[in-house]
């Protein structure tokens, strides 16, 4: 379905990739249904409906994409409490963004008492099973306590390819937090995260 072709008759191709991806769900493909409910030819309430569907089914990158729908208010009101949920459901089936995301709530005290060190616990547990997000939260979360901590983090990730990671990374060595203070360093950084594709890494540079 994602070789599908736009252009000429670009709601036909759209329709025509939702069906294709939709077959796929039903023949049990959960990566299928996730992608259909992303769709611009499917209207948020039946998007969100198969997502809870598919997470019901027991598969935790729907939870966790149920959570984002649900954060964000995609097609509806936000509903903090119900992504909570959704983010716990994928954790406890050890799907780490779904942990990650779970772990930020709790960090910022989003339906429940703010607890950093549970938190940060769910962020290093994704980050030693390689979630990038995981370390990357993680470094995130250590910045100001832990900046050395947090440098080693960024700079693990930012080697893997993660744009923001090198962007944070480079004003951290801008201001010398949790390392020697180096600009042309700094620089570096951002020129890569501005060709990792992280925009206001460029606009830095440019200025």
């Amino acid at each position: 379905a994602r070789h599908l072709k736009t252009g000429e008759s670009i709601d036909q191709d759209v329709e025509a990739s939702k069906k294709a991806l939709l077959r796929g769900c039903e023949l049990g493909d959960s990566a299928s249904c996730i992608d259909a409910a992303r769709t611009d030819a499917m209207e948020p309430p039946a998007a969100i409906k198969l997502l809870s569907e598919v997470c019901d089914a027991g598969h935790p990158p729907a939870c966790t994409e149920l959570g984002n729908w649900l954060a964000a208010g995609h097609g509806a009101s936000v509903s903090h409490e119900g992504a909570f949920n959704a983010f716990a459901r994928a954790c406890d089936q050890d799907d780490t963004l779904g942990c990650v995301r779970l772990g930020a709530m709790y960090e910022e005290g989003i339906t429940v008492a703010a607890d950093v060190t549970r938190a940060r616990t769910m962020y290093h547990a994704a980050c030693q099973k390689g979630s990038v997000e995981g370390c990357f939260s993680s470094a995130n979360s250590l910045s100001v306590d832990h900046p050395g901590r947090s440098v080693e983090l960024f700079s693990m990730v930012c080697e893997k390819g993660h744009a923001l990671s090198c962007d944070r990374l480079a004003g951290m060595v801008a201001r010398g937090d949790g390392i020697e203070q180096n600009l042309k360093t700094a620089a570096r950084l951002l020129e890569r995260a501005c060709e990792g594709g992280y925009g206001p890494s460029c606009a830095s540079l440019g200025r």
